[in-house]
């Protein structure tokens, strides 16, 4: 016997067809009158007394979750299913956030970082220790080990980057285990050299380079001089065959329009379309970790709509890269660092549960040399539970109950982070390439 599953989400029409949907697995699919028939009634679909023609459909919403056995309770195996990925100690990917310096050549005026004391480049003793403390973290479980590099700005110890690197390489080459790296830069240092560097020695093949605008506008929430910018731009058109780039757009109400002309300028003028991801990131108020306090700032239905009209626009230029990417597929968790093994780890090798709290060492959870310890600023995190309301929601297995970090900030009250009407909308202005 078989049942809807409760995760189904019609998207809307298309010609004489539905377009479904289904948050759980990702599938999406077109359904015709008969099919969707189908799909109303499968309680009282019968196996025996089923001809050809319907096996193969049954077979073909069941393999993509529109329908499950109606034994399975899908909401209490997500709830499962995420403790057994935030609570695996012996886990098969283990993913660590370091900044080999807290430094940064730029003076951002919204940045959470600004009341963070910032060391200088990690030490040859702490790079000691946190290597030491990584080969502890390999076990025969462990299959990939991603390093994420942070900051401050991480190229300023570009040195700590590649000694760490060449060492974790040949660890995981030795221990049969595969090596990932990325980096969050704010792209200055990063040119053509230097990114052939990172690429062939440190296995760094993605880079998240953040903006903000115009060179105007960028210099000035930057605090760096207006040839930054073009540096910046330089370089992301040198490098765009060498590292993946996802551009991170920062948004509020005081800069949405240079959005769409820096847009345009990277993806037509500077001929990137197809080389480079470009999303959206709201710049945010987080009074308690930084002194950056804007009335400029999108409330959450302003981002929403504002996202909308900006997907309108690339999908104009024909962006089918960042139009794509922008459906969010389920992960059944909120967040990669609320895994108890992957960690944020300072200049100074002191550990964090968020990136927000970096710098921050009232919030420290363990150290390179003691390694992870479980007090209290670990365990609001760790022991963070989905919300009944959440439970109610159809778009659980994508959102999980959103960000940690702002439930903390809302009395531990979710936050929605991802709405059905931004998911209907993407998903239809993804059509003609998903059919493609």
């Amino acid at each position: 016997m078989y049942k809807k599953s409760i995760y189904n989400i019609c998207i809307g029409n298309v010609s004489d067809n539905k377009l479904y949907y289904n948050s759980f697995t990702g599938s999406i699919s077109l359904f015709d009158n008969k099919s969707l028939n189908f799909l109303e009634n499968i309680s009282l679909y019968d196996e025996d007394n089923s001809n050809e023609e319907d096996k193969q459909l049954k077979n073909l919403m069941y393999e993509n979750g529109f329908i499950v056995n109606e034994e399975f309770d899908e909401l209490n195996w997500i709830i499962l299913n995420n403790k057994s990925i935030r609570y695996d100690i012996h886990p098969t990917k283990i993913r660590l956030t370091v900044a080999p310096t807290m430094l940064c050549n730029y003076n951002c005026y919204y940045c959470y970082e600004s009341r963070v004391d910032r060391s200088p480049k990690m030490s040859n003793e702490v790079i000691d220790d946190l290597l030491n403390y990584i080969e502890k973290q390999i076990t025969d479980e462990l299959k990939e080990l991603c390093i994420s590099w942070y900051g401050g700005e991480p190229l300023l110890a570009i040195d700590v980057i590649k000694k760490i690197s060449i060492h974790l390489i040949t660890l995981c080459n030795q221990k049969g285990i595969k090596y990932k790296s990325d980096i969050l830069t704010n792209g200055y240092l990063l040119d053509y050299n230097t990114a052939v560097m990172l690429h062939d020695e440190c296995n760094i093949t993605s880079v998240q380079i953040p903006m903000d605008g115009m060179a105007q506008t960028y210099s000035e929430r930057k605090g760096v001089s207006k040839e930054t910018f073009d540096k910046v731009i330089n370089n992301i058109c040198e490098i765009c065959d060498i590292m993946k780039i996802h551009i991170r757009m920062n948004v509020d109400n005081n800069n949405k329009q240079e959005i769409y002309e820096l847009a345009r300028m990277l993806l037509i003028d500077c001929n990137l379309k197809g080389k480079i991801r470009i999303y959206l990131a709201p710049v945010k108020n987080y009074s308690n970790v930084c002194n950056f306090i804007d009335s400029g700032c999108f409330s959450d239905i302003q981002f929403l709509n504002f996202k909308l009209l900006f997907s309108e626009f690339l999908k104009d230029l024909d962006e089918k890269v960042s139009i794509l990417t922008s459906i969010r597929m389920p992960s059944f968790i909120s967040c990669g660092l609320s895994r108890v093994q992957n960690l944020i780890i300072d200049s100074d090798g002191i550990f964090y549960r968020c990136a927000h709290l970096i710098g921050h060492k009232e919030h420290a959870i363990g150290n390179v040399k003691i390694g992870q310890v479980f007090n209290d600023a670990n365990m609001k995190f760790l022991n963070m539970e989905i919300q009944s309301k959440c439970k109610m929601c159809n778009m659980l297995p994508v959102c999980m109950g959103g960000c940690y970090f702002e439930r903390l900030l809302n009395n531990d009250d979710s936050v929605c982070r991802d709405h059905i009407e931004r998911i209907k909308h993407d998903i239809m202005l993804a059509l003609d390439y998903i059919q493609e």
